[in-house]
């Protein structure tokens, strides 16, 4: 509990993100284990009494937001899946998130909903279909289909799934319409610009560096050569591919030196560093340990310019906390 003392927002925002994993039965250890440790905090508070101050109160203040999320996560278990309130067969209006046709024999892709049979609704649908069916469909399209839903609650990728924010997958599609090509969401300008960079990065060198380097760089693991991923695996290092916050601490640092050697004052490289994070962050993908790093970057560049004392374990359960207030299928992701 010492890690808590004079830290009562950290405690907080733990004992919350424990009842949520709870509640949303995440059985993944580290979900388990967040939980456990959280009703542990709740309970310690009642036999360790000098620890926080105002004890009564501020264990009253726990108890009822540990409840808060407990609901909070029923309620998503409730809401997340469509196939329990909707037939198998449905006909949905959404936009293409994301779109893979790297493979000879299929493609992906994920539609996120706007309308379910008439109703607005939004999830995000995984739909693995032939080249025929779909290689047409691109980021940022809008589509109108009648599909085949599938639960993925059985499904033994079922973690991958909802740690990518899918709901549910689509065993068949029929009756496709595009009803308006590329529009410029968010997303699909992010997209657009992540595969730029990607191209870029194979024209200055070569296809099996480029797509090395654009793993390294943006995210974009997709096209990395099979041989290359294989290395990686057999000898422990496929983290190494896959971006994270280490990335993004090692970029901004370095571009926090680079603008230090320009003889910039540190106020204004922290407000720089931290726009280039903001940009970096939904650049590569928005995978939940970058956000999260990319969140801590910016709730500690924020203390620094109001010239407050940064906490790191308040900063991160701060960041963990927003990020599954916005995301909650986040808390499924090994890498939050």
């Amino acid at each position: 509990m010492k890690l808590f003392y004079k830290r009562p927002l950290c405690l907080i925002l733990c004992i919350m993100l424990g009842g949520f994993c709870f509640s949303v039965n995440a059985k993944q250890t580290l979900s388990i284990a967040i939980a456990s440790v959280s009703l542990g905090f709740l309970i310690s508070i009642f036999v360790f009494k000098n620890i926080i101050p105002s004890r009564i109160i501020f264990t009253r203040i726990c108890i009822i937001l540990f409840i808060i999320a407990i609901l909070l996560g029923m309620l998503f278990n409730y809401t997340f899946f469509p196939d329990e309130h909707y037939g198998k067969e449905v006909q949905i209006e959404g936009v293409i998130v994301d779109a893979d046709h790297t493979s000879a024999s299929y493609s992906l892709v994920t539609v996120k909903t706007v309308k379910i049979n008439e109703k607005r609704d939004t999830h995000r649908l995984s739909v693995i279909a032939s080249k025929d069916t779909i290689s047409g469909l691109n980021v940022g399209d809008k589509i109108t289909a009648k599909i085949t839903i599938t639960s993925i609650r059985e499904d033994e990728y079922k973690s991958f799934y909802i740690s990518n924010g899918i709901s549910a997958a689509v065993d068949e599609i029929n009756e496709i319409t595009v009803n308006e090509r590329n529009t410029k969401t968010i997303g699909a300008i992010f997209s657009s610009m992540r595969l730029k960079v990607c191209d870029r990065l194979r024209n200055l060198t070569n296809k099996r560096t480029g797509d090395f380097l654009s793993a390294l760089l943006t995210g974009e693991r997709s096209a990395v050569d099979p041989a290359i991923s294989l290395s990686f695996s057999r000898t422990g290092t496929t983290h190494i591919l896959a971006l994270s916050g280490a990335h993004l601490v090692i970029l901004s640092y370095a571009l926090s030196l680079v603008l230090k050697s320009l003889g910039l004052r540190k106020r204004i490289g922290t407000i720089v560093t931290a726009v280039a994070v903001t940009f970096y962050v939904p650049f590569t993908g928005m995978s939940s340990s970058v956000t999260r790093a990319g969140v801590m970057l910016l709730i500690s560049s924020l203390i620094f310019l109001v010239e407050r004392r940064s906490d790191g374990p308040t900063t991160l359960m701060l960041s963990v906390f927003l990020i599954v207030l916005a995301q909650p299928f986040a808390i499924y992701d090994i890498s939050l």
